[in-house]
């Protein structure tokens, strides 16, 4: 590794002179200021001194190389970001009795900064170096959507695989092609159809997903948009807020509700209910981590009998307790998934990874508190377009 010294009487000068002689590729290892011999050792006018190399690869990788070899290069970037960093600091708490020589050198400093941190995210993601610049705009931004690392690269190398050369440079293009891979690989929406009289549908899902206010956007949709007969069931006597809400919406939407505390009572109220188009059953929350809970809900489940049951997720919650929930309401058997909070959620790449890993069709997501509006039915196109930020779910 060829390792050489700049001197220059400001950082720009110095730094200009490493591109000169090693180019733009140059790595800068270290950097610190020093006096030019004056007289007698005094008066010498401060410079500026650069230490950098040509020869230094982070984005290299051979099969041979110890793992940890790309780390540690990755780690002295970012202690050569923190000195930087500091500098920086520390030049702004000086600014406003600095001379203009110390703001050039202020942003002299922000420049190298922004140097580094490039080179810190490149070492990041050192094993996707054979992508373009604008596709790895793409992998970054799937990764910062929290898609899945391995879901990530594996749709990005496939779109590199794909691609011609010159249409990997050119970002619409890829993100056509991106949006389309995306929609493919996940299921179509499956939102309820009312293929026969009197059709049962249950929602299950922990407590405080959303399941009444769902319950009632679906119930205005049928009974007010299409002018369907709707039935609505509530077992959710452990909050009484709860019975309230839903019998209130009833009341609005002048559709008869039934409140059941036992699975008799749920029999009586689905023979009272079977002349309607569709009957909606809203169940209590239930903890997923809570086995007695899952098998009483289980029990009312089997006396129902539905012809569909909804697993209602938030996308506030996190993937592994997305996933435990998953796993645990299982036993019950539920055939869809609808996800809410949409409005509240920070990022959508949540939706993408349960999709991949459950295979069941998304019935709805709800996109807000308003009754009947805020509620859509979602397809891979949908998850998409939320993903790239092509679908704005506050507008």
């Amino acid at each position: 590794m060829i390792v050489k010294k700049y001197v220059g009487e400001t950082m720009q000068k110095a730094f200009d002179a490493v591109k000169r002689d090693l180019g733009p590729d140059a790595v800068i290892l270290h950097t610190k200021t020093k006096k030019r011999n004056g007289l007698l050792g005094l008066l010498g006018k401060e410079m500026v001194e650069i230490t950098a190399s040509k020869d230094v690869n982070i984005m290299q990788t051979t099969p041979a190389a110890k793992p940890e070899s790309s780390s540690r290069a990755a780690n002295h970037l970012v202690d050569l970001y923190k000195k930087f960093d500091t500098k920086e600091t520390q030049s702004d708490n000086r600014r406003t009795e600095t001379a203009p020589s110390d703001n050039l050198l202020h942003y002299e400093l922000k420049e190298i900064k922004t140097l580094v941190n490039n080179l810190i995210q490149r070492a990041q993601y050192a094993d996707m170096a054979n992508l373009s610049d604008e596709l790895m705009e793409f992998y970054i931004m799937l990764v910062q959507q929290q898609v899945s690392d391995e879901f990530a690269k594996e749709v990005v190398q496939r779109i590199n695989n794909e691609l011609r050369n010159e249409e990997l440079n050119n970002k619409e293009i890829i993100k056509t092609v991106l949006k389309n891979a995306l929609s493919k690989m996940l299921r179509d929406a499956s939102p309820i159809t009312l293929d026969k009289p009197g059709k049962k549908v249950a929602f299950i899902g922990p407590t405080g997903v959303g399941k009444t206010t769902t319950i009632a956007k679906l119930a205005a949709h049928f009974a007010l948009r299409q002018g369907k007969k709707v039935g609505l069931v509530t077992m959710d006597t452990y909050r009484i807020a709860a019975v309230e809400q839903l019998r209130t919406y009833a009341d609005i939407m002048n559709v008869p509700i039934e409140v059941v505390l036992t699975s008799y009572e749920m029999k009586k109220a689905i023979e009272k209910l079977k002349d309607q188009d569709l009957i909606l059953i809203d169940t209590a929350g239930r903890s997923q981590n809570n086995k007695m809970q899952i098998a009483e809900l289980k029990s009312f489940i089997d006396v129902i009998q539905p012809d569909e049951v909804h697993l209602v997720l938030s996308t506030i919650t996190a993937y592994e307790t997305i996933m435990n929930t998953v796993e645990r309401f299982n036993e019950l058997r539920f055939d869809k998934l609808l996800f809410t909070k949409l409005d509240e959620a920070v990022n959508f790449g949540l939706i993408l990874n349960v999709m991949r890993n459950v295979r069941k069709h998304v019935s709805y997501v709800t996109t807000g508190q308003n009754v009947p509006y805020d509620i859509e039915e979602a397809d891979g196109t949908f998850v998409a377009e939320l993903i790239l930020g092509e679908r704005n779910v506050l507008c």
